[in-house]
């Protein structure tokens, strides 16, 4: 009778500690579940930390790999109980890497409208600058030579030329046209007569406010007096005859001093005459 209590409670022990030991191993296997869970989601979070636009697709390939990795050795450990966890893991970083894809997609839709909108700019400051081309062409072309012959000083703001009648180097603010005395000085384009002159310098001079802020001023004149202050004239009309009434330049000879004034400034008049 004492031997079978004695062996019943032998197997009672061992029952025990069987089921102790069941019991220890499914809670280990819950708390490894539990610390591989950690690790996989403090890892996903420094990835997430350092993704940026250019390398999102990367980064989603290799978090899903690895969440996949991690389930196919859970699944193969036949541990059932962590299963469920790492599924919404996945799940989570599907939900991130969606969020990222479509901030991804976001971005690059702002990118090519600003670079549409850039070349659009582009393409306008373009034609603008065709359009002010061609105006300027149209410009350079509405003024004819004031008389016929050779131009033999040039316009010099920027630099010297030497002058003969001063006997030193000075600027030049217009041209001079060498002609024949009472040959014909034509009006350059249409306009009005703004002034009529004896200057001291360049003798008598004839002053012709045309559009677009342009004047010309016709100088060394034997004569002036085919029109009047006020007169509005024609382009290719005579105003005057060529003389060398100019004391500045009397050792050049009978020749028309011309000069050309752009909205208050001295301007080169052989860039606009054709």
């Amino acid at each position: 009778m004492r031997k079978e209590n004695r062996g019943k409670h032998l197997n009672k022990d061992l029952e025990s500690k069987r089921w102790l030991s069941v019991v220890g191993f499914l809670i280990s296997i819950t708390l490894l579940s539990f610390a591989i869970f950690l690790s996989i989601n403090q890892e996903n979070i420094d990835r997430l930390a350092s993704v940026n636009e250019y390398d999102v697709s990367n980064y989603t390939m290799a978090t899903s790999s690895e969440i996949n990795s991690s389930i196919n050795d859970i699944l193969s450990n036949d541990i059932s109980t962590t299963a469920p966890i790492v599924i919404n893991e996945l799940n989570e970083a599907n939900v991130v890497s969606n969020d990222i894809t479509s901030i991804k997609n976001e971005v690059e839709n702002e990118t090519n409208k600003n670079d549409i909108q850039t070349n659009s700019n582009s393409d306008t400051n373009e034609e603008n600058l065709e359009i002010d081309q061609e105006e300027e062409k149209k410009e350079s072309k509405q003024f004819i030579m004031p008389v016929n012959g050779e131009i033999y000083k040039e316009y010099s703001m920027d630099s010297l030329v030497y002058s003969d009648t001063l006997q030193e180097w000075v600027t030049h603010r217009g041209i001079d046209i060498q002609a024949n005395v009472s040959e014909d000085v034509k009006a350059c384009a249409n306009g009005t007569v703004k002034s009529i002159k004896n200057d001291p310098r360049y003798g008598w001079s004839i002053t012709i406010e045309h559009k677009d802020g342009f004047s010309t001023t016709y100088t060394c004149l034997r004569e002036a007096n085919l029109v009047n202050e006020g007169d509005s004239v024609e382009q290719g009309q005579v105003i005057g005859k060529v003389g060398n009434s100019g004391v500045f330049e009397s050792a050049d000879g009978s020749h028309l001093h011309f000069e050309m004034i752009k909205d208050g400034g001295y301007i080169n008049p052989e860039l606009y005459l054709k």
